[in-house]
């Protein structure tokens, strides 16, 4: 028999999960930006908390449109392979980027330079989203996942600058990786939380196994 969604707890558990992603990818982004560059652990203002809350919220948006779009699910695996798309996404932002760096075009472009970039960013998230799930909302939220996180990164990582930015984006794999799994582990948790206290969230209709 279909579960009944409860649409209000449904969205409020989705977003508290995306945050708690939001707040996972940052941490680990502080450790990797550590580990590789220098340390930043007491940033300047409330970078960190703005980034975990409108990366988180666009995160849980574009997760649970491919989940009820059939293309991810509850799972471990499904929390790794959102991060990995959400890294894939961002490549051709970064090749862009990249290749206007070589070329030496950036003082050229001026602010067209952001506009280019962040329309790379925005158009391959579309494409991605269209493509995994031929749904229009899917594709939208998508598309607005990978300009929210292209912002927070402050654009292309520079990786022709150094090794040392290169090793930073490619460590941005296990970012959202991280996020990813922070993501469907709460997610599952919270509406485990919910089954226990109430009716059932569409989101117990999806398997919790960890293959």
């Amino acid at each position: 028999m279909e579960k009944r969604l409860n649409l209000p707890r449904d969205v409020g558990v989705a977003w508290v999960a995306g945050l708690t992603a939001g707040a996972l990818g940052a941490a680990t982004f502080l450790v990797a930006h550590a580990i590789i560059i220098v340390p930043i652990w007491q940033p300047a203002g409330g970078g960190p908390i703005v980034a975990a809350l409108l990366g988180g919220s666009s995160l849980a948006w574009a997760f649970e449109e491919l989940r009820h779009a059939g293309r991810l699910s509850l799972t471990l695996r499904s929390g790794l392979l959102f991060g990995a798309i959400l890294w894939l996404a961002l490549v051709p932002m970064t090749v862009v980027g990249s290749l206007l760096r070589v070329w030496g075009l950036r003082s050229l472009l001026g602010f067209w330079e952001v506009v280019i970039e962040v329309s790379v960013a925005a158009g391959t998230g579309l494409f991605a989203g269209w493509a995994l799930a031929r749904r229009a909302r899917a594709a939208a939220a998508l598309a607005m996942t990978v300009l929210v996180l292209s912002l927070i990164m402050g654009g292309p990582i520079p990786v022709v600058n150094s090794p040392r930015a290169a090793w930073l984006f490619a460590a941005f794999v296990l970012i959202y990786a991280a996020a990813g799994l922070g993501f469907v582990m709460m997610r599952r948790t919270l509406a485990r939380f919910a089954t226990a206290h109430g009716t059932p969230s569409a989101g117990e209709s999806v398997s919790h196994t960890t293959a």
